[in-house]
């Protein structure tokens, strides 16, 4: 369309129509427009330059250019989108976490937080006289939890980058959702190709064969609190304690030796399983990370769950409906509401010290804070596990926010869910010993692609192993006795701190001879044998005198054990 001459400065705008000058600005108009667009396009471009290998994504070039983040940016941004999966949320992408005031939302967090705090002060009766009591407590408990990502996220990207996140800035969110779905897949992923060994001092390995259906499998059921009557999994199963047993331990949620595996596999690498075989980068030292948060303890909890299933890893289980989102938010909940506790603080200690170098005590004003809860606190949580809320059954009809929302701050409870579960054989225990005499069971492990975006390629970082210093007491979870030749170790040791002497051990893994011979210090692999042989960093002590002999001591390999600590 053709534009209409500007008409000059020298014109009599008196002989001029009114039409035709209103026509002339509205012309002047659309070209200053036009050439502010056009500034600001070549100030966002910048010369295209050659991909380098540090760039492990791939750039995502806006509409009009390649975007102002160099490789350097885009690495950076790449890493944050990951360890916000792993330490954060394990779906923090899905939200609409851009675009917020830093300021503002922690000024926002501060007064939801401190509502909440004075609505669990009160009794059941006062809170009963607030109209609409618990949609207001779901609602703001929903808010506090997408305003804590919010918050991470700030504290996760460098300063250079916050104004962009402000603004919402297209290539900086493209390129960090990227680097989340892809840290959440591939690892996933990986960890099924390691599920035998995150799970081998619990259930036996055939359990992860290829011809075994996990689905029906009564060990897996029973491991995931699958109610065979009401169809329905427990939202806190047995598989988040201590040896796959609720309620045996005390307030010891989530102190799972398969939870630990799980976050080593991620952090460490799959080799840390296994060997001792140290790497030159780990993923904790991309992430410049040194010490465990609810979010990670979380996210270990969360795939523990979707490794004895046939689900894709989405947010809500395909064929089981396990609200995975929603035991997330549960989850984060209950660890952060009782920080102050000891039995919290020492589930943070035990991850800390089999997953990180104990350079220094990090958590000492929590420890110090932690040593002056009542017994009273303490029993709140035994009481929040060990009963059912009355109206947990309807928490499948609420909505996506307003799900796990019956649970106080103070006093996590139980949950069952999923009325559309796939029905399973009924459950006779909590652990089953298994023998087998089949000895291509550990090559044939099941490997499904059927989580979000399967990735072959592997991100994950071999390091070191967790240097984890080992306590006096020790008790040997008992497993099955599987004859399969090269086979890594079938226990874990968990170390009691504040004891002097250890329990005989009993069926120690295959390769090492059961005389009770352990490594005494975290991150060392121990390869017992007679005389407690020990290779690796520090010498081998003999915790037990005389220990009984376990059977079928004929080694066909190495045995190489995580060493895992329990604190109780």
């Amino acid at each position: 369309m053709s534009v209409p001459p500007v008409v000059p400065a020298t014109s009599n705008l008196d002989t001029i129509p009114s039409d035709e000058l209103a026509e002339a600005l509205k012309n002047l108009q659309l070209q200053n427009q036009a050439l502010l667009q056009e500034n600001r396009t070549l100030k966002a471009t910048h010369i295209p330059q050659h991909k380098t290998k540090a760039a492990v994504l791939e750039e995502a070039p806006d509409s009009d250019g390649e975007g102002i983040l160099k490789s350097k940016d885009i690495q950076r941004l790449q890493w944050a989108g990951q360890s916000l999966v792993i330490f954060c949320y394990v779906w923090w992408d899905r939200l609409a976490v851009f675009g917020h005031n830093r300021a503002q939302c922690k000024e926002e967090l501060d007064l939801l937080h401190a509502q909440l705090s004075e609505w669990n002060a009160l009794s059941k009766e006062q809170q009963s006289r607030i109209e609409d009591f618990k949609k207001k407590k779901v609602q703001t408990e929903s808010r506090v939890h997408f305003l804590r990502i919010v918050k991470a996220l700030y504290e996760e990207v460098p300063e250079i980058y916050h104004d962009l996140i402000k603004g919402d800035y297209e290539e900086l969110t493209s390129v960090m959702k990227i680097g989340a779905s892809r840290i959440r897949s591939t690892s996933v992923f990986n960890m099924k190709k390691s599920a035998d060994l995150i799970y081998e001092d619990i259930i036996p390995i055939e359990v992860f064969a290829n011809s075994n259906d996990r689905s029906t499998d009564p060990r897996c059921l029973s491991l995931l609190g699958y109610d065979s009557t009401r169809k329905r999994y427990a939202q806190c199963p047995n598989l988040l304690f201590p040896e796959g047993k609720a309620f045996k331990n005390g307030p010891a949620l989530f102190r799972s030796s398969a939870l630990v595996k799980i976050l080593s596999h991620v952090l460490l690498g799959a080799s840390s399983l296994t060997t001792g075989k140290k790497t030159r980068s780990m993923n904790t030292v991309l992430w410049g990370k040194s010490a465990v948060t609810p979010g990670a303890i979380v996210f270990a909890a969360v795939v523990a769950q979707f490794l004895l299933t046939s689900n894709k890893f989405t947010e809500t289980g395909e064929s089981t409906s396990i609200p995975y989102a929603a035991d997330c938010r549960f989850y984060i909940k209950t660890i952060e509401a009782t920080l102050n506790l000891t039995s919290t603080t020492k589930t943070l200690e035990y991850f800390d010290r089999n997953l990180f170098l104990p350079k220094r005590n990090i958590r000492g004003l929590v420890i110090a804070s932690a040593e002056e809860a009542s017994d009273e606190e303490e029993e709140i949580i035994l009481r929040g596990l060990r009963e059912l809320e009355e109206d947990r059954e309807m928490e499948v009809a609420f909505s996506d926010e307003e799900s796990a929302a019956d649970a106080t701050l103070l006093s996590p409870q139980l949950a069952l869910r999923a009325p559309t579960a796939t029905s399973g054989t009924s459950i006779a225990s909590n652990y089953v010993d298994v023998s087998s005499d089949d000895n291509n069971i550990h090559n044939n492990i099941h490997n499904s692609n059927n989580d979000d975006n399967d990735n072959d390629n592997e991100i994950m970082v071999n390091g070191t192993p967790p240097n984890t210093p080992i306590e006096s007491n020790a008790v040997v979870v008992k497993t099955a006795w599987l004859q399969v030749p090269a086979m890594r170790t079938k226990t874990v040791t968990f170390a009691l701190p504040g004891t002097d002497t250890a329990k005989p051990v009993e069926n120690t893994a295959q390769g090492a001879l059961n005389d009770g011979s352990t490594a005494t210090h975290g991150g060392t692999w121990g390869r017992g044998g007679k005389g407690g042989k020990c290779q690796g960093q520090k010498k081998a002590t003999r915790n037990v005198q005389n220990a009984p002999r376990g059977r079928n001591l004929r080694s066909h390999g190495a045995a190489n054990t995580l060493v895992v600590n329990s604190l109780e």
